[in-house]
């Protein structure tokens, strides 16, 4: 089974770059999905996702997303 990670790196599968606002600048949207089969499997995937959206002020954000659960997404589009 091949894992998402090399070198000790993430590398979710898209990033987004969402409108800004003149007062706030353009954040980014880390995508992540992952079938049920191996969500359990990517706990620590969700860890650093939250961790770098955590850290970056604002900036970024992360969803990792199963089972096509799309409305997911919605709180972070606002």
């Amino acid at each position: 089974m091949t894992h998402n990670k090399a070198d000790g790196r993430f590398y979710p599968d898209f990033l987004c770059r969402l409108p800004g606002s003149e007062s706030k600048p353009e954040p980014t949207l880390a995508v992540e999905y992952k079938g049920a089969d191996r969500w359990k499997a990517s706990e620590d995937d969700r860890l650093i996702g939250g961790l770098w959206a955590g850290l970056s002020a604002g900036r970024c954000r992360f969803v990792m997303v199963k089972d096509k659960r799309w409305d997911w997404f919605d709180p972070l589009l606002a």
